[in-house]
């Protein structure tokens, strides 16, 4: 065993070499082993909101309108929607479903950018159980999604119904 003249060395040597001995004070911690201030509290979700800086996208009010803005907020940003766009995008999204339930169905059939052909398909009274038609072979919700004119799918739609 090598020997230290200070302690502090030969305590670090020895618990180096697995061959520290364990004192009182560290089976049974004093109030003087104790930290001498409390640890830091829970961060709030408004502090990790500011960090992200997301603070101006959800409104301080917990009204209905609110609510449903900030879960639609949440919605956007889990679906990778960039952070200056969620904003605007959920208020126009709220503006043409009304709720975040509706405004999650048509986002889920159609993706999260779709608010104007969503818009336009609301208008001509087209709803999600149309969508699943097929126009040549080919749903009318997959088309969208591939980028077809809305137009063209309305107006298929409609011929399907006169049919």
């Amino acid at each position: 065993m090598r020997a230290f003249k200070d302690p502090q060395e030969q305590a670090i040597w020895n618990w180096l070499n697995g061959t520290a001995t364990r004192s009182a004070s560290d089976i049974h911690p004093s109030p003087a082993c104790m930290p001498s201030h409390r640890p830091a509290r829970p961060r709030t979700p408004r502090q990790i909101a500011e960090d992200a800086g997301l603070v101006g996208l959800f409104p301080p009010e917990s009204t209905p309108l609110a609510v449903e803005r900030n879960r639609t907020i949440a919605y956007l940003l889990r679906r990778r929607c960039r952070r200056n766009e969620v904003g605007p995008l959920a208020d126009r999204w709220l503006a043409v479903c009304g709720t975040f339930a509706r405004m999650r169905e048509w986002a889920e059939a159609l993706g999260p950018r779709s608010v104007p052909a969503v818009a336009r398909l609301r208008d001509e009274g087209i709803g999600l159980h149309d969508l699943d038609v097929r126009i040549d072979g080919i749903p009318a919700r997959r088309r969208l999604r591939n980028d077809e004119a809305v137009e063209q799918i309305i107006a298929a739609l409609r011929m399907l119904r006169e049919n």
